[in-house]
C-alpha cells in the first residue's frame, strides 16, 4: 500500500531539469538508439526496453524526441521508488530487534516505534532524489541494493537462503558495476553461513549456484555486446574511479584537502545522515565487534567497503555537485548500518532520540531539494549558481539554452565557459554547433578542432569537425579525421559513407564508390548509400551530395536513421 501511494508523488514532484548527472546525455543516447553500456549493461538494457515500450505514451504531448526519452526514464525511476519503499519497509522490520528475542527485549510497542523511525529515515535521505523522475542510470541499482541488504538480514535470520543474496548482488553488479563494492560483505555472510554446521551445505550449494548465475549474466551480456567482459569492464570502471580527473595526480589528490572537503560535500549530498551517521557510529563497533554479532559485521563491511569507494574515487569529469548520484544508492547502506549500531546490537533499543534526529536533519535537507528540483525554472537558477569550476556550469547551462531555442543565452554561456577554462570541451563543442547552425563553419572549425584535440576519445566531437570542414570546403583536411573514425569504429555505416563523400570531393570516384559499397554492405536498408554509389564519379556528383544528402548523412547519429529528414537548411559550399 505505501509503494502504491508513493508513486504518485514520485512522478508528480519529479524533477524537471535533465542538468543534473549525465541526464542530458542519456536522453540523446536513447533516442539514437543506444542499449547497452558497459559500466551500466543491465540499465541500459533496461533502458532502451522501457523506452520502446511507453514512448507512444508521450509522442504527441512533448515537445522533442529528448523530452519523450526524458518521460520514458523518469517512468522507470518512480516505478524503482516504489520498489524501493516496499523493500525499505521491510528492511526497516528486519532491523528493529523483536520483541521476543530475550527475557530483556523491548517492548513491541518500541519496538514498531523503532520500526518507523527506521523507515522513514531511510525514505529522507538525499538518495530518494533518485526516485523522483531522475534521469540517469542508478536508480535501478539503489533498489536492487536495498533488496540484496533486505535478504542478506533474512539470511541471517535463517529465513531466506544465501542464494536470495546472491541473486540480487549478480542484478544489482549488472546494474551498476560499482556494486561490486559489496562483494566483501558477501563473503562475509558465505562465512557466517559456513560457521553454522546446519546451514554450511546450503550455503555451498548456494554460492556455486550464484556462481552459475554471474556466468550466465556474462554470457547474456557477450551476446549484446560481443566481445563484453565484466571483468575487463571492472577493470576499467575502477581504473577510471582511482584516476578522476585527467589533470590531477592520483594518490596525491586523494589525500588533498580539496578531496576531503568535496567528499564531505558528496556525503551530505547523498545523505546527509548516511555516511556520516555511520561513521562515529563505526567507532562503537571496532571497540566492541563482538557486540553487534554477524549482522553487525555484515553492515559494517558493506557499509566500510562503500565508504573507501567514495574516498578511493577522485573527482570526475563533472564535479561533486553533478556526480553525486555516482554513490547515491550506497545511502541505504550506510544508513543500515548506521541504524544496526545506533540500536546497540541484536537486542534492546538505545538510538531511539538518535534516529530522531537524524529523521528531523534529514527532513530539512531533503525536502526542499525535492521541492526545488520539481520546477524547471528554479532548478536552473540553482544550477547556474553551483560552483563546479573549470567552466562546467557555464557550459551544462549554454547546452541547456542551446537545446530549447537561445541561441544569444547559448552564446553568453558558452563564451564564459571558455574564459573560465579554454580547455572546457562541451563549451567548445556547443560554440561550435551554434555557429554551424548560423553557417559560420570558419570560426566553427577552430572550437571544433580544439574540442576534438583534448578530447580525442570522443567521436561525436570528431564527427562534427568533419562536418565544418567538409561546408567550409576542405574536404582534404576532412579525410583524415574519418579515417581516424573508422579505425575507432569500422562498422559504421555512416562514416564510411561520409568518407565516400569526402573521397568524391577530392577527386578520387573509384575510392568513393568502394567507401559507399562498403556502407552499403554494413547497412543495406538505407537506401541514401546505394544511391550515392550509383552517382559517383558523375559531374557535379560531389557538390549534389553535399547539398542535397551530407546533411542527412552526418547528422544520421543525432537525429536518427542516416537519410531521415534533419531541420538544418544549409547552403551548398
Amino acid at each position: 500500500m505505501s509503494a502504491a501511494l508513493a508513486l504518485p508523488v514520485f512522478w508528480l514532484l519529479r524533477e524537471r531539469l535533465r542538468l543534473l548527472g549525465d541526464g542530458e546525455t542519456l536522453v540523446v543516447s536513447l533516442g539514437r538508439g543506444q542499449s547497452f553500456h558497459p559500466h551500466e549493461p543491465l540499465t541500459y538494457i533496461l533502458h532502451a526496453g522501457l523506452y520502446r515500450l511507453a514512448r507512444g505514451l508521450f509522442q504527441g504531448l512533448l515537445a522533442t524526441p529528448a523530452d519523450v526519452a526524458q518521460a520514458t526514464v523518469a517512468l522507470g525511476s518512480v516505478a524503482m521508488g516504489g520498489a524501493f519503499v516496499a523493500t525499505a519497509f521491510h528492511l526497516a522490520r528486519a532491523l528493529a530487534p523483536r520483541p521476543d528475542q530475550s527475557d530483556a527485549a523491548p517492548a513491541e510497542g518500541d519496538v514498531r516505534k523503532t520500526q518507523r523511525l527506521t523507515w522513514s529515515l531511510f525514505l529522507v535521505q538525499g538518495a530518494i532524489q533518485l526516485f523522483f523522475g531522475y534521469v540517469e542510470n542508478y536508480s535501478y541499482g539503489a533498489a536492487a541494493i536495498a533488496f540484496y541488504l533486505l535478504a542478506a538480514i533474512r539470511f541471517l535470520d535463517a529465513e531466506w537462503p544465501l542464494l536470495a543474496a546472491g541473486v540480487a548482488l549478480v542484478c544489482a553488479l549488472g546494474l551498476n558495476l560499482s556494486a561490486a563494492l559489496l562483494v566483501p560483505s558477501f563473503l562475509v555472510l558465505l562465512l557466517l553461513g559456513m560457521g553454522r554446521p546446519g546451514r554450511r551445505l546450503g550455503c555451498a550449494r548456494d554460492a556455486a549456484l550464484t556462481g552459475v548465475v554471474l556466468a550466465a549474466a556474462q554470457l547474456f551480456f557477450a551476446s549484446r555486446q560481443p566481445g563484453y567482459s565484466i571483468a575487463r569492464a571492472l577493470r576499467e570502471a575502477f581504473g577510471l574511479a582511482i584516476q578522476g580527473r585527467e589533470d590531477q595526480a592520483p594518490f596525491g589528490y586523494l589525500l588533498s584537502r580539496e578531496h576531503a572537503w568535496g567528499l564531505l560535500n558528496e556525503h551530505l549530498l547523498i545523505g546527509p545522515f548516511a555516511g556520516l551517521f555511520f561513521l562515529p557510529l563505526l567507532g562503537c563497533w571496532l571497540a566492541h565487534p563482538w557486540r553487534f554479532g554477524g549482522r553487525g559485521a555484515f553492515l559494517v563491511t558493506a557499509a566500510g567497503c562503500a565508504l573507501a569507494g567514495t574516498w578511493a574515487t577522485g573527482e570526475l569529469n563533472l564535479g561533486y555537485a553533478r556526480d553525486w548520484d555516482l554513490f547515491a544508492p550506497y545511502a541505504c547502506v550506510f544508513t543500515a548500518a548506521a541504524v544496526q549500531l545506533s540500536l546497540g546490537g541484536q537486542t534492546g533499543i538505545r538510538g531511539g532520540r538518535l534516529l530522531a534526529l537524524a529523521l528531523a536533519a534529514s527532513l530539512f535537507h531533503t525536502v526542499p531539494w525535492v521541492l526545488l528540483n520539481a520546477s524547471a525554472e528554479r532548478s536552473l537558477e540553482r544550477f547556474k549558481a553551483l560552483p563546479l569550476g573549470l567552466g562546467r556550469t557555464e557550459a551544462a547551462v549554454g547546452l541547456w539554452y542551446l537545446r530549447h531555442g537561445n541561441p544569444l543565452g547559448a552564446r553568453h554561456w558558452f563564451e564564459r565557459s571558455i574564459q573560465a577554462a579554454p580547455q572546457n570541451t562541451l563549451a567548445r563543442y556547443g560554440l561550435g554547433v551554434l555557429l554551424m547552425d548560423e553557417g559560420k563553419y570558419e570560426e566553427a572549425t577552430g572550437h571544433l578542432w580544439a574540442a576534438s584535440r583534448i578530447r580525442p576519445d570522443r567521436d561525436d566531437f570528431r564527427l562534427r569537425l568533419v562536418d565544418a570542414l567538409v561546408l567550409s570546403g576542405r574536404p582534404e583536411w576532412a579525410a583524415p579525421e574519418l579515417r581516424v573514425l573508422l579505425d575507432h569504429d569500422p562498422g559504421r555505416a555512416q562514416y564510411w559513407a561520409c568518407y565516400g563523400v569526402v573521397l568524391e570531393g577530392q577527386g578520387r570516384p573509384d575510392s568513393a564508390r568502394v567507401a559507399y559499397g562498403r556502407a552499403v554492405e554494413l547497412d543495406p536498408d538505407q537506401p541514401i548509400y546505394a544511391e550515392l554509389a550509383a552517382g559517383a564519379g558523375r559531374p557535379g556528383a560531389y557538390e549534389r551530395a553535399v547539398r542535397e544528402d551530407w546533411d542527412r548523412l552526418v547528422v544520421a547519429g543525432d537525429r536518427g536513421q542516416a537519410g531521415a529528414p534533419t531541420e538544418r537548411d544549409r547552403p551548398s559550399p
